[in-house]
């Protein structure tokens, strides 16, 4: 089995990683109601794994905005399950195909982003005022 070595790789690698994502029922209900234009956003999802695995640069935004944005229409919706459930089949849909350095550097990288954007998200949400009496 070979390691990540060019955007054709995380191209399959994404490209099969939303496809299971869109079907499944706990996670595929976010993405379908963000996600309108899926050729747009796949290229932006590769170039943002390009960057993460090879240091290219070639996607300079944070993709914590979009999640909290998608959360806010979901109520609040996003809990610690999903972001485990995601890493689980990101981490199962590198191993189905590669191993090197560089697939252990996207998986690592995956696992970070699913602990910050957790972590940021759930700092962010502002919890209704108790009221006493």
């Amino acid at each position: 089995m070979k390691d990540i070595e060019t955007r054709e790789d995380v191209e399959l690698l994404i490209k099969e990683f939303y496809i299971k994502i869109l079907q499944n029922k706990d996670l595929g209900r976010f993405f379908a109601e963000a996600v309108k234009n899926w050729d747009h956003h796949q290229a932006r999802f590769v170039d943002y794994w390009e960057s993460m695995i090879f240091f290219n640069g070639k996607y300079p935004d944070s993709p914590l905005k979009g999640h909290i944005e998608v959360d806010k229409r979901f109520d609040n919706g996003f809990e610690p399950a999903h972001f485990e459930l995601w890493f689980k089949i990101f981490e199962e849909n590198v191993d189905k195909h590669f191993k090197g350095e560089k697939a252990k550097l996207a998986k690592d990288g995956a696992k970070r982003m699913a602990e910050n954007i957790y972590k940021k998200m759930f700092i962010g949400r502002k919890p209704e005022p108790l009221v006493f009496g």
